[in-house]
């Protein structure tokens, strides 16, 4: 399965697939911007697997546990994936020692999103490409925030390192993509 460009929606380039949508490429961190005070460094990386680059932050406050990123204003209509689909992270996280688990955060808005977790025991230590899925529909009120996640209606998207203290920090993080598959 290959993943081909189809085109723009908003600023936001769709690429898809009968099998793939490709819901952010990480190729332009314009859009982004730091979660917390703890996360800087938010660069153009050229070390990627989709798209022309990645994007790389660092945790690098010591006031919370956590580093990351997000995006909003965005207008996707991902609907056609169907609750069905997978939802695949693809993103190094080159030492994971102090690392507790990475997130993943889809909605309408910062104020309504599905959180979908993935341990640090799924990634692979070192500078290595991890390709990681979520069931879309494996969501539990849980990890529901607000309304939850509507895939028509997708304007927001976080990504989060959490971290086993404050104090700890991490730096050349990359976020490549988030893909939805084809369960």
């Amino acid at each position: 399965m290959g993943i081909r460009k189809q085109g723009t929606v908003g600023s936001t380039p769709t690429f898809q697939t009968p099998d793939a949508i490709l819901v952010e490429d990480g190729s332009d961190v314009t859009p982004w911007t730091a979660m917390n005070a703890d996360t800087t460094v938010l660069v153009d990386d050229v070390d990627h697997v989709l798209g022309s680059g990645a994007i790389s932050f660092a945790k690098s406050g010591v006031v919370g546990t956590v580093g990351g990123i997000q995006r909003s204003g965005l207008a996707l209509d991902l609907s056609e994936a169907g609750a069905s689909a997978l939802l695949e992270l693809v993103m190094d996280v080159p030492d994971l020692t102090l690392v507790a688990s990475v997130h993943v955060r889809l909605g309408a808005d910062a104020t309504n999103y599905a959180q979908f977790e993935f341990a640090d025991a799924d990634f692979t230590a070192g500078d290595v490409w991890d390709r990681l899925t979520k069931e879309i529909a494996a969501q539990s009120k849980a990890n529901m925030t607000g309304n939850g996640m509507n895939l028509a209606v997708v304007g927001y998207i976080a990504i989060l390192v959490n971290f086993d203290a404050a104090a700890n920090t991490l730096a050349d993080i990359l976020f490549d993509s988030l893909v939805l598959k084809a369960a």
